[in-house]
């Protein structure tokens, strides 16, 4: 669950409905937040659209920060969807409102 009040995200138990972990925190180091918007499942975990730090922060399913994903884009966008050949595909904002795909290393693909 991303809670953009708290800059923190929080995984829970899915039958038990109990926290299992959190982590992030304000600020612009690795595993923290500005402004999210955005939370996607991967195949390690989960990831995390901050556009305000122009990244996508990569959590394990253990609540470990695992990388971050930056570019000029990023910071323009406000939703994206993981692929399942792990390609990530961005709605970016206003004015210039637009689909990209970009490979996991953030190559563009496709405009």
């Amino acid at each position: 669950v991303l809670d953009a009040g708290t800059l923190q995200i929080h995984a829970f138990h899915p039958i038990e409905r109990r926290l299992l972990w959190s982590a992030g925190r304000k600020g612009s180091g690795p595993g923290e937040f500005l402004a999210p918007v955005d939370i996607a499942t991967t195949r390690r975990g989960v990831a995390v659209l901050d556009p305000a730090n122009g990244r996508i922060s990569e959590y394990a399913v253990t609540g470990k920060h695992l990388r971050d994903l930056s570019n000029d884009i990023l910071s323009r966008a406000k939703a994206m969807c993981i692929m399942a050949d792990g390609s990530i595909v961005l709605n970016t904002s206003q004015p210039d409102s637009y689909l990209i795909r970009i490979s996991q290393v953030g190559r563009v693909l496709h405009r």
